[in-house]
């Protein structure tokens, strides 16, 4: 079981329920907002796609197209 705990500023993810297994990133719905990656609600096309890009490892957030 996969746990996501999605916040403004960062999202945790624990791997069933075992803090061991826990990781903290630093991308969180107000980050995303405040870099332009999301802009409608619900998201669009391009919104989505450019948030699968920057989830990418090394990858930087850009602003949405």
């Amino acid at each position: 079981m996969l746990f996501a705990d999605i916040g403004g500023g960062s999202t945790e993810v624990v791997a069933r329920g075992d803090p061991a297994a826990a990781v903290s990133l630093p991308i969180g719905v107000v980050k995303l907002w405040e870099a332009g990656q999301l802009r409608g609600d619900p998201p669009g096309p391009a919104e989505l796609a450019s948030l699968e890009k920057a989830s990418k490892p090394g990858k930087a957030l850009a602003p949405a197209p």
